[in-house]
């Protein structure tokens, strides 16, 4: 027992790190294909993550202390179980259980050839439940094909040493664990009403949300952001290695960043009618008061927001520290920039406390980004 709660422990452990791994293609996909994110599909998609990775730690730990696994092993050790039902007579020839002494029943939960059995059974017992909730068939050998499967996986990665990486296996392949895997997920196919439900169906979790209506999120916002500052930051690295070597200086970084700036959010997103990459990745776009973008308005909008905001904070960042200034005015100036910050954050945040659609930059220019609308 102290080993699968150890493994249950790593497996918790892990989970951030892999779920950090996973979360931009999960936004990505959410935000392509239902517009917005979903509190519970989010609860969902990560609780079958976190069951998945602590199932497989539950098969494939503890590591062996070698990859040299034959060392440890005695000659001809076998490492294939083809008899099926095998742990039925492994657990009548080791239990203590007197069956005319029900009392004698409670052994049954301490002696391993039980546990064991039970440990099989309850495994892939909530992958049944996901199945049923995923896919919604009401044919339980959906669940038997996804057990058997997932089941023949686990076996397969136990008798090849993690796929070679051991020089022999440390677990048998057993063809009872396959039985019981199976019926465990059959078993959690069947039951799996009782917990779903207590959930909104898979068909109804985006019943009622209107996403005309509903403001496009920070995150949304941001992922877009994230890639186009990706991209933006790669042309200017490459500018810089192809042409700038040997010029380093304020004039002529203000000139790369101006141009590519200029050309990318403003001169770009105008050409395709209100769209950066990272907006085309994410299904965002930027409306003008006709519905068709003006040069004029993006001019305004991303001018305001990259040159009238980066002016006001990086050049005066620049005079205060490289020109020599006396310390006083070197800290009266970067006061200024701190409270530009201040003042643009703030201004940021409430906007959010309010839940509007609209930033600074979008009342000058009378801008919107929305959701692109589907033809």
């Amino acid at each position: 027992m102290g080993t699968y709660l150890l493994s249950i422990e790593k497996a918790f452990l892990s989970f951030p790190f892999v779920a950090a791994i996973l979360t931009i293609p999960f936004l990505i996909f959410n935000y392509r294909r239902y517009g917005y994110i979903n509190k519970f599909r989010v609860f969902i998609t990560y609780s079958f993550v976190l069951y998945c990775m602590i199932a497989l730690y539950l098969v494939i730990l503890p590591f062996p202390s070698t990859r040299d696994t034959c060392s440890l092993q005695l000659p001809y050790t076998g490492y294939y179980n083809f008899v099926p039902f095998i742990f039925i007579y492994d657990f009548l020839k080791e239990t203590n259980v007197l069956w005319n002494v029900p009392s004698t029943y409670l052994h049954m939960l301490t002696e391993r050839a039980f546990l064991q059995t039970v440990f099989n059974f309850l495994l892939l017992l909530p992958l049944g439940i996901y199945v049923r909730y995923y896919f919604n068939r009401k044919k339980v050998w959906a669940a038997a094909i996804a057990g058997f499967f997932v089941s023949l996986f686990f076996e397969l990665t136990q008798v090849t040493g993690i796929y070679g990486y051991y020089n022999c296996p440390y677990r048998l392949f057993d063809v009872d664990d396959l039985i019981l895997n199976t019926s465990g997920t059959m078993i959690g196919f069947l039951i799996a009403p009782i917990f779903l439900y207590l959930f909104p169906s898979k068909e109804t979790l985006d019943t009622g949300v209107d996403l005309e209506e509903k403001p496009v999120s920070l995150i949304h916002r941001f992922l877009a952001f994230f890639f186009d500052m990706i991209i933006v930051n790669a042309v200017i690295i490459w500018i810089h290695l192809t042409f700038g070597l040997q010029t380093s200086g304020f004039s002529y970084l203000l000139v790369t960043f101006s141009s590519v700036y200029f050309l990318y959010f403003i001169v770009f997103v105008f050409l395709t009618n209100g769209k950066t990459i990272g907006m085309y990745i994410v299904k965002l776009k930027v409306y003008g008061r006709s519905g068709s973008l003006r040069f004029k308005e993006i001019f305004i909008r991303n001018g305001s927001l990259y040159f009238g905001y980066g002016f006001l904070t990086y050049f005066p960042l620049y005079t205060v520290t490289g020109l020599g200034m006396d310390p006083m005015a070197q800290f009266l100036g970067v006061v200024f920039i701190f409270m530009i910050q201040i003042l643009f954050y703030s201004h940021f945040i409430w906007r959010v406390i309010q839940r509007k659609r609209i930033f600074y930059y979008e009342l000058l220019s009378g801008t919107r980004i929305q959701r692109q609308r589907r033809r």
